[in-house]
């Protein structure tokens, strides 16, 4: 037995791992403060997904929760999104699935809750917002910057315009400090 065939079997391993389908929550708007309109003109909370990966990757099993003992609250339908792809999932609690908009059947609230995009069939957590995802103000989102094509997954930013199906590059929230108060002893 010669080794070429064991030399190309282990770099087409060591390939393999570059060329994935990351399938994330990138961008969250708790609140009807935004102009992003679902198909009947409304205005509702959302979700939006980003596909960072390399592949293109199937929503077919994939959840979406608001309730850590319910994983499987709201399952994505068959379809797919591109290397690069954004899709938009309104948290209106209609349940609707396309094929104009996707709905699910829970609302998100802008004081922060737990959110988590879940792999179904292993009944995995891929992404968790926990305990919750920042409180936001009005016309305000919270997500993840990106550099370059990659989300950067290690800080939760509360950005001051949403960005719906796209990058999210909006200028963030700073903490602000409540008024000072003085007083003068007479």
């Amino acid at each position: 037995m010669t080794l070429a065939p064991l030399l190309v079997l282990g770099l087409s391993f060591v390939a393999l791992p570059m060329l994935r389908a990351e399938l994330l929550i990138s961008e969250i708007m708790p609140g009807t403060g935004h102009d992003h309109l679902d198909e009947e003109g409304k205005r509702n909370d959302w979700i939006e997904l980003a596909n960072s990966g390399s592949e293109e990757v199937s929503l077919e099993g994939y959840a979406l929760t608001d309730d850590p003992d319910n994983l499987l609250k709201w399952e994505l339908p068959a379809g797919s999104l591109k290397p690069g792809g954004y899709l938009t999932v309104f948290a209106s609690g209609k349940n609707r699935k396309g094929p104009e908009a996707l709905h699910a059947n829970f609302k998100l609230k802008s004081e922060g809750e737990y959110l988590a995009l879940v792999l179904v069939k292993d009944l995995r957590i891929i992404q968790e917002f926990s305990p919750a995802f920042p409180k936001v103000g009005k016309g305000q989102s919270c997500g993840y910057r990106f550099r370059g094509d990659r989300l950067l997954l290690d800080q939760v930013t509360v950005f001051a315009h949403p960005s719906p199906n796209a990058k999210n590059d909006s200028p963030s929230v700073e903490p602000r400090v409540a008024d000072t108060k003085f007083s003068i002893d007479r």
